[in-house]
């Protein structure tokens, strides 16, 4: 993601795949949660929108996602999957509901 040169390289051999969905970055292993806003990323995510190619996102923070509908982020055209929904603290959730 980091080399949009090699992302469009590589992408029609991904998409000759018939198991291909999407492209996974595990952006929450990344050091800044700004890394969707790097100049190279976002040309990368460009061709990811241009050839109608879901960018999946993991995230496990909130942070991991506060870029996400940002309007100099990620192509508007670009369609996202929040993996596992962002992982929501649903037990935390539960039991201060008391439902646990």
């Amino acid at each position: 993601m980091t080399i949009p040169a090699a992302v469009a390289e590589r992408l029609p051999a991904l998409r000759a795949n018939p198991a291909f969905v999407g492209i996974r970055n595990l952006i929450h292993t990344r050091a800044r949660p700004d890394w969707l806003l790097r100049p190279e990323v976002l040309e990368s995510l460009g061709i990811l929108a241009a050839h109608d190619v879901p960018f999946d996102v993991v995230s496990v923070l909130p942070r991991h996602l506060q870029h996400v509908p940002d309007p100099v982020g990620p192509p508007p055209d670009l369609r996202m999957v929040i993996d596992h929904l962002s992982k929501p603290p649903i037990k935390a959730v539960a039991t201060s509901l008391g439902a646990a």
